[in-house]
């Protein structure tokens, strides 16, 4: 399959990287493909208990797969050592959640699968992620193993404070909360990801969304070379982007 393009927005909670994803996808003429977004996939569990695998343009002899990811993913060993339980069942083609008590657990694991399968089809994608996690680098590193050509949008602000007000905003709005201390630590974290996560990139696009609209700052072409589309560079982008301290 020619033309694989996987495109990875990422960045920390309440950045902004819905509103990017939107932006982008109104002002520009390409095929984005099919969406991943764990929130969006936890609501679908929470008012359906299923969701079908051929609204991923899946097949559905990968359902024998599903138990083993499962089982040795991360996340399930954390879920249960946290009080959560993993208990999605696969069944003629849905992706059956038995009832409507599911987490982001839960919601985490099945994107990461729905992602995985996915590449290994060949298929086009566009998913969203706090990238605070090893996995989302060995992501990009499988999907450029696989022949794609991976896009990063990454999207910060130069204040985890900013982060928080926008969370708590989100919350106020109806969206789900993050407590303050996980939103910190993944701040940094995704931060502290983000040159190695460039490594794995044909292009890499850095927006600073700290103000009332995101601006881009830098075009990453391979790795290498960098073009400015700012004459303001942010503290946070010298520092985690750049190497500069």
């Amino acid at each position: 399959m020619q033309n694989k393009r996987l495109r990875m927005f990422a960045g920390p909670n309440g950045s902004g990287k819905s509103t990017v994803f939107n932006e982008i996808k109104e002002q520009y003429d390409f095929d984005l493909g099919i969406y991943l977004n764990a929130d969006e996939i936890e609501k679908k569990l929470k008012k359906k208990n299923s969701i079908a695998i051929s609204d991923y343009n899946l097949s559905v002899n990968i359902g024998n797969k599903f138990n083993d990811f499962i089982s040795s993913h991360s996340l399930f060993k954390k879920a249960k050592n946290d009080g959560y339980k993993i208990d999605l069942t696969f069944k003629n083609g849905l992706i059956i959640n038995p009832n409507s008590q599911t987490h982001s657990y839960e919601a985490s694991i099945l994107t990461d699968f729905l992602r995985q399968e996915l590449i290994k089809s060949g298929q086009k994608l566009s998913f969203e992620t706090v990238m605070s996690h090893p996995s989302k680098i060995e992501t990009l590193k499988f999907s450029r193993e696989n022949d794609y050509k991976n896009y990063l949008y990454f999207i910060s602000t130069e204040n985890v404070k900013i982060n928080k007000s926008r969370v708590e905003e989100r919350v106020l709005n109806g969206g789900h909360p993050v407590p303050p201390i996980k939103i910190e630590e993944r701040y940094y974290r995704s931060l502290e990801m983000l040159q190695e996560a460039i490594k794995s990139t044909y292009r890499t696009f850095i927006f600073d969304n700290s103000e009332s609209k995101s601006r881009l700052i830098l075009d990453i072409h391979k790795a290498k070379t960098v073009t400015y589309r700012s004459e303001r560079i942010p503290k946070w982008v010298d520092k985690y982007c750049l190497g500069i301290n």
